[in-house]
């Protein structure tokens, strides 16, 4: 197990999903301070009950390692941040938060392979209709680039399609590839029926 400091949020980071970062609390200025004289790696965990500032939360046990990309400091002493999610990881314990949130982590990675990619695929399929649909709605979906299979296609879905954050936590907790991409196609199904529903009255 490893100690790792962690920035609760009230949303959920993916592995391979960028996240910006308006650092102000001491606390987190502290945390950032430490993690860039160090590895440039942090946790980031979802925030089930209260507020990001102050303290007082409930969070979630499983969360995704974030990591370092950039940083800047504003002239009224606050940070500008740019971080990218990497990998799983599940909470064993929590520590004191002094002088940030800490936990004991260890890896949990979602396990790939025969049902899983079959979903995983199922999920390509829902998906590729989703784009379809919203580039008939007038967006540009060119640009949109998504692994065609693994963990990485899975999550590199559930990043750009704008699935709930309930839904994205629940694809990140899954204890395996196969629920975590049902879990996608669910959505994914919810997503394109309203798209259609829209194309329709328009």
């Amino acid at each position: 197990m490893t100690v790792m400091a962690q920035f609760p949020l009230q949303s959920v980071l993916l592995p391979g999903m960028p996240l910006g970062l308006h650092v102000f609390e001491p606390r987190y200025l502290q945390l950032m301070e430490d993690i860039a004289a160090g590895d440039g790696r942090f946790g980031v965990v979802m925030i089930t009950r209260g507020s990001a500032v102050g303290g007082a939360d409930q969070r979630a046990d499983v969360g995704t390692v974030a990591e370092l990309v950039a940083s800047a400091p504003t002239a009224d002493g606050r940070l500008m941040v740019e971080a990218v999610g990497t990998e799983r990881f599940r909470v064993t314990r929590w520590l004191d938060d002094d002088p940030y949130p800490r936990a004991d982590v260890e890896p949990w990675t979602q396990l790939m392979g025969g049902a899983a990619d079959d979903r995983v695929g199922l999920a390509r399929e829902r998906f590729d209709t989703f784009l379809s649909l919203v580039s008939e709605l007038g967006a540009d979906v060119g640009a949109v680039e998504v692994p065609d299979s693994g963990l990485d296609a899975l999550y590199g879905m559930a990043v750009v399609a704008p699935v709930s954050t309930h839904d994205r936590y629940r694809i990140l907790a899954a204890a395996d590839g196969a629920d975590a991409a049902e879990i996608l196609v669910d959505a994914l199904d919810g997503l394109v029926e309203v798209i259609r529903f829209r194309l329709q009255e328009g």
